[in-house]
């Protein structure tokens, strides 16, 4: 989860730098303070929760762009088990006593593949064969064993050398900026339509009270 919330903090500063030394003083005459009426305000503006959302699937999107530069581990196994019977002519060649053959294989595979920004694509790899042939059940000939040992690079030489291969992770990057700005931006914009209507309401608490006031004042002196 994205906060976003560390994105308000320099636009709250400046505001409330702007406002002067009165704004306290008037706070505290309401019920509810300016700071806390911003904060509710960007805790509850729909538009600020709707693009905090685009920025998450837009981050999604960045990290799935910047995921095929990851180191990536690859294996496999595999187990090979053959019985044929042999032709006549087998037969001659191994003896009339072998009527046929068993073949077994166990094999490993690990590899490595690591493709950079450039478009080059680096591919160690490692591969363990073990097999055992058998002509006739009383045959005690060794197993053998075989190792291969693989080292494999790749460049692109046209679509500019390979440039082309992070396109989708720098574009999916300057996505997710502009997401995260625009959510600055909207907050910027609620900040200022909250105080406006903040400031209303008060100058409207003022002069009802100084209208009340006046009030009180002339019919005391009336009654005097």
């Amino acid at each position: 989860m994205i906060n976003h919330s560390i994105h308000y903090v320099p636009i709250i500063l400046i505001f409330f730098i702007t406002l002067g030394t009165n704004a306290q003083n008037f706070a505290m005459d309401i019920h509810l303070d300016l700071m806390r009426a911003v904060y509710l305000t960007l805790d509850h503006n729909p538009d600020i929760l709707l693009q905090k959302q685009k920025a998450i699937q837009s981050q999604g999107n960045l990290n799935a762009a910047s995921g095929q530069f990851e180191l990536i581990m690859k294996g496999s196994a595999a187990s090979l088990y053959e019985k044929n019977n042999l032709t006549q002519s087998e037969k001659l060649q191994y003896g009339e006593d072998v009527s046929s053959a068993k073949n077994t294989e166990i094999s490993y595979q690990i590899w490595l593949e690591k493709k950079f920004r450039w478009g080059m694509l680096v591919r160690p790899g490692v591969e363990m064969s073990h097999f055992h042939e058998q002509y006739n059940q009383d045959d005690n000939a060794p197993p053998g064993n075989r190792g291969t040992i693989s080292f494999t690079v790749s460049q692109p030489l046209m679509r500019g050398f390979g440039q082309i291969t992070a396109a989708d992770e720098k574009a999916a990057q300057l996505i997710y900026e502009s997401e995260s700005l625009q959510i600055q931006h909207i907050a910027s914009q609620s900040i200022l339509k909250t105080a406006k209507t903040y400031w209303l309401c008060l100058a409207a608490q003022k002069r009802f009270k100084a209208v009340s006031d006046s009030e009180k004042e002339r019919k005391t002196n009336y009654r005097n």
